[in-house]
């Protein structure tokens, strides 16, 4: 029987900015965007902030709102990634099999750590321990015999909570929950299981997989599966990301179609870099705007054959965005999606020009390693730029 635990750091950014400002202890500390400025959204909040509804995607103008005396502060992510880092090392001190599910949350298998360490509960709670004692956050823990199980048991234990579910107990913790708090489960599927008669997991346990593969195609598989609480999942460790993206937030609602075409450059000037980094190709492009409103609209484009490099997604992307149709404009964004690795797919048609735009982009790519990403700027952006300018000196008159 396998034994796997699942990390989860509380409030991880506010946590960290609360270790590190001792008067922050204890007050409602909000991350995100600039609240003066009144664009961008909350990308954390501490317990403090939480009692109160602040969430994380919530507009930052709507949390000023509710909480004008709280601590805001604008994100130090190289700082949380440096913590989160730390946080992985420690992690693989007990077991070389550690999923990063993301930068606050991790699996860990335990499974034949008796021998070294001890039960694999006393590990889970040594970690608890030391990631508060030595690196001073908060973090809950769950441990269970597989992911679904784990992950479940550290989202009820929060905040700060230590929850083990045995195997001779996995029912007893599943049946009393309401089908809505299950991960995977949205509001689409749970209204659909009420219609079932299901409120309970132990009601959706005693539906036969024949009516649940009836109502769900494959997606009831799992459902059954999860109702008994079984996972045959395994740890991913060195995961790819499964997407890239990048999104702006504009200083001010614009349809001003130059000013989103300069920073949607820009963004996919940083969607390539970071896939070239990973060294990856992508069959999926999309494209995203977010009106005055808060009405968001996504496009996306798919592609037999894996691309790449800047201008292409920049080209694809631009072209989706105009499918859309435009407004008063608030957030533009762009991202790949279904990554590949270019090891194994055929040549392209025409390798001589392939060959020139990579090596293009490999020297674009070594300088902004060298120099930073903004070393080479386009015309497109420095549009950007110039807007940003003459919108702030107006501002300030």
């Amino acid at each position: 029987m396998r034994k796997i635990a699942c990390i989860d750091m509380d409030a991880f950014f506010p946590s960290i900015e609360q270790r590190d400002n001792p008067l922050f202890r204890g007050l409602p500390v909000i991350v995100g965007a600039d609240p003066k400025k009144g664009r961008g959204v909350v990308a954390s909040a501490s317990y403090e902030a939480r009692k109160f509804g602040i969430h994380a995607g919530m507009p930052i103008t709507k949390a000023h709102r509710i909480l004008p005396d709280a601590i805001y502060i604008r994100p130090h992510y190289s700082h949380y990634l440096a913590e989160s880092k730390k946080i992985m090392g420690l992690l693989r001190e007990y077991s070389p099999v550690v999923e990063e599910a993301s930068i606050d949350e991790a699996f860990i298998d335990l499974t034949g750590c008796e021998k070294l360490f001890g039960s694999a509960e006393d590990v889970a709670m040594r970690i608890k321990v030391r990631i508060k004692s030595e690196l001073g956050l908060p973090c809950t823990v769950g441990l269970a015999p597989n992911k679904f199980l784990a992950k479940l048991a550290s989202k009820l234990g929060k905040p700060d909570g230590f929850l083990v579910v045995p195997q001779d107990k996995v029912l007893d913790f599943l049946d009393p929950l309401p089908v809505e708090s299950i991960l995977g489960i949205g509001e689409k599927t749970a209204e659909h299981l009420y219609r079932l008669g299901v409120r309970k997991m132990k009601d959706l346990r005693m539906l036969p997989i024949h009516l649940l593969k009836h109502e769900f195609g494959v997606w009831g598989i799992t459902l059954y599966n999860i109702a008994r609480g079984k996972d045959d999942s395994p740890l991913i460790q060195g995961r790819k990301p499964k997407q890239i993206s990048s999104e702006m937030t504009l200083e001010y609602d614009t349809d001003d179609i130059k000013i989103v075409r300069s920073a949607f450059h820009s963004l996919a000037k940083d969607v390539a870099f970071r896939l070239k980094e990973e060294k990856m190709l992508a069959r999926v492009v999309f494209a995203k705007l977010r009106y005055a409103d808060f009405t968001t609209k996504i496009r996306s484009a798919h592609f037999k054959e894996p691309i790449s490099g800047m201008r292409k997604i920049f080209e694809i992307g631009w072209k989706l965005l105009e499918t859309i149709g435009w407004g008063k404009i608030r957030l533009v964004g762009i991202g790949v999606a279904d990554l590949v690795s270019p090891v194994g797919l055929p040549l392209p048609l025409f390798p001589d020009i392939y060959e020139k735009e990579s090596e293009l982009e490999k020297t674009i790519l070594e300088l902004q390693k060298k120099f930073g990403r903004n070393i080479l700027t386009t015309s497109d952006e420095l549009e950007f730029l110039k807007n940003r300018l003459s919108h702030n000196i107006s501002e300030s008159h």
